[in-house]
């Protein structure tokens, strides 16, 4: 019986072959040319009853058509534009499909670089289940370096920034409309409880993070439009990843472009400019502008004072 990371390989590899053919596809023939290739073929074609189950799976798992040109015999891809949809499905197809490659390149494991991811990620299987059950978790959490915290959460979403996973829910010890966001990497121990909650009717994730840039959720900041400057080459890196959803292009200059945001300044969101400080300027609010500059100003007083303290040393 074969492995379901196997199985897995092989409708990854179904996706991104079709997907390279484009819109002129190819015949079962050519696919299965490809296709015997690959290490797990051991060099045998593959038959059109598979080939057809391996379509309803992809169809099922992904919600990719791999439709067939009477004309041509060929088969393609109907729906490409579903893999630029942020979702689920999609996130795990890209992810299988960067975990398929790097498994093939074993060989070449020195030189791929990649970052260490944070801890936490062992904590989503019995999230996941209770949310799917409807049941209340029991959590310990590093609420700071020195503080930890036990108590029953409402686990209502998980969501992913910056490699980092986050739940977003109720802590019944709170008032009922709180509600907060919690780093996976900081939690301690999760179980499940038999204790039963019900999704608020009125909650919704993509809605409740729909004015905001990351996971930060706090503070009084309300939701403005922003007009953000930038110069360089950040202007085509905004275009390939935009800041939030709402970001619009509506100036180009010969060496910056104008875009406008709607969303609340937040921490993250301010943390996220002054990473981009040397090629972005932020035309209005005012009061944005001012507060922008004003982190600027201290970071070179400090900056400044730390070379002067060390020219003193060295005299």
């Amino acid at each position: 019986m074969q492995k379901t990371e196997e199985l897995f390989g092989r409708y990854i590899w179904f996706v991104n072959t079709l997907l390279q053919a484009g819109d002129e596809g190819l015949t079962l023939v050519e696919l299965n040319d490809k296709w015997r290739l690959m290490p797990f073929s051991g060099g045998l074609p593959i038959s059109r009853t598979t080939f057809n189950r391996y379509r309803e799976v992809v169809d099922e798992m992904f919600g990719i058509i791999i439709d067939c040109n009477r004309a041509t015999n060929c088969y393609f891809i109907h729906n490409p534009e579903i893999l630029q949809k942020a979702g689920v499905h999609t996130w795990m197809l890209r992810s299988m499909t960067v975990a398929g490659v790097l498994q093939s390149s074993a060989g070449l494991h020195d030189r791929i670089l990649l970052e260490t991811m944070p801890l936490g990620q062992e904590y989503l299987q019995p999230i996941i289940d209770a949310m799917a059950h409807g049941h209340i978790v029991q959590m310990k959490y590093l609420r700071s370096f020195a503080l930890i915290q036990t108590f029953n959460l409402m686990p209502y979403c998980l969501k992913v920034f910056k490699q980092r996973w986050y739940l977003v829910g109720h802590n019944t010890a709170y008032r009922q409309d709180d509600i907060r966001v919690y780093a996976l990497d900081r939690v301690l121990g999760i179980k499940e409880t038999d204790r039963p909650f019900t999704l608020p009717a009125d909650f919704d994730p993509k809605t409740f993070f729909a004015n905001d840039y990351g996971v930060y959720t706090g503070g009084d900041e309300e939701v403005e439009d922003i007009i953000l400057r930038a110069h360089g080459r950040l202007p085509d890196y905004l275009r390939s990843l935009p800041l939030h959803h709402s970001q619009q292009e509506i100036a180009t200059g010969p060496h910056y472009a104008d875009f406008t945001l709607r969303l609340r300044p937040t921490y993250d969101f301010m943390q996220e400019l002054l990473s981009q400080a040397n090629e972005i300027e932020i035309i209005a609010p005012l009061h944005l502008r001012k507060a922008f500059a004003k982190i600027l100003r201290s970071a070179a007083r400090r900056n400044a004072g730390t070379e002067k303290s060390k020219s003193k040393k060295k005299s």
